[in-house]
């Protein structure tokens, strides 16, 4: 019976320290994409943003995502695509609204510390890319 307490008390200590929900990750996810055409995604990647999870304790955020460079080595229509999974910690973060203004835009200090974060995972992909293992 203590083993039992012991493992829902940690169950639940942990999943309280989550404090986004689930519509406000999906928005999170939805901005970072909407606002990646007109910058990051018009590099030389693509980016598939899979996860967004929000600490209270640490005050931080963990953005998972996919870069995705295509690249055409026969130079014909046959591409090879080539991923990296990686993710970004966005610090200094306790509430939602310090991620978007409001339903259509991300706060200008989300905006750039994840474009910075951007940056240097763009700076390692080639020694960190690899074949994907699903088609993009």
């Amino acid at each position: 019976m203590k083993l039992y307490l012991l493992i829902c008390l940690v169950t639940f200590s942990v999943q309280a320290q989550e404090f986004l929900t689930t519509p406000q990750k999906e928005q999170a996810l939805f901005l970072l994409d909407n606002i990646c055409g007109d910058t990051w995604c018009e590099g030389d990647y693509n980016f598939l943003f899979d996860k967004i999870k929000c600490d209270k304790k640490s005050k931080s955020c963990m953005v998972d995502f996919t870069m995705i460079e295509t690249n055409y080595p026969n130079n014909d229509d046959t591409e090879v695509n080539f991923c990296y999974s990686t993710s970004c910690k966005i610090e200094g973060i306790n509430s939602y609204r310090n991620i978007a203004e409001d339903k259509n835009s991300l706060t200008d200090y989300f905006y750039e510390k994840f474009g910075d974060c951007i940056l240097e995972k763009e700076a390692v992909f080639s020694q960190n890319r690899g074949q994907c293992s699903e088609e993009y």
